[in-house]
């Protein structure tokens, strides 16, 4: 097999011709680095080299233009990447970039748990639930939620306090309350003792 043509598709882009037939598009750093050259001959071992190496720098690439919008867990770039790129170049593609400092679960982990907890009002065990849901290790999870960990009874009272005027002291706006207190992950032996305390609670 031979390399017929290499075309520029658009800037940085393009696309190899083996045979005369399309075989893919490779990035500028993936066409020298691998040296193609058109009349090159290749193997089929070769032709999987040249896929595996561009799907990587793709897949780098792809891996900083969603980091720009954001932070994200290892898990959250593998199940964007992995569908496009495969699960090697993912992988790979995570791994350099966990190694530049641009991922960092454990930080994101910090500051999420942080965001959840003390700007939404989460409880600890909710948070713990949605740090999971991310991906981030379980062990890693529960620890930061625990350093993290707040005067319960004290964040219900200023939760009630808060919403109580959206929601009303009437038993229709009482129900409501509660339900969103336990949507934040808080449970009812907690939630009871903090509506005792602020008048709102009767049996």
């Amino acid at each position: 097999m031979k390399i017929t043509d290499i075309r520029l598709v658009k800037k940085n882009l393009y696309a190899v011709f083996v045979d005369d037939e399309y075989f893919l598009n490779v990035d500028k750093n993936t066409l020298e680095t691998m040296g193609l050259q058109v009349h090159d001959y290749v193997d089929k071992e070769t032709l999987e080299e040249i896929e595996s190496f561009s799907n990587f720098e793709k897949a780098k690439e792809k891996a900083l233009q969603i980091l720009d919008y954001g932070q994200k867990t290892k898990r959250e770039l593998y199940n964007k990447l992995s569908p496009i790129f495969g699960s090697a170049a993912a992988e790979k593609a995570i791994a350099y970039i966990e190694e530049l400092g641009f991922v960092d679960d454990r930080k994101f982990a910090e500051d999420y748990a942080e965001m959840l907890m003390f700007k939404k009002g989460y409880a600890p065990s909710r948070a713990f639930y949605k740090l999971v849901q991310k991906g981030i290790d379980k062990d890693i999870a529960q620890e930061i939620t625990e350093s993290l960990q707040p005067d319960i009874h004290t964040r219900l009272m200023a939760l009630i306090e808060k919403k109580r005027g959206y929601y009303g002291d009437s038993d229709q706006g009482r129900r409501r309350l509660i339900n969103w207190l336990r949507a934040k992950g808080y449970v009812w032996s907690d939630i009871r003792e903090a509506l005792i305390d602020s008048d709102l609670y009767y049996d």
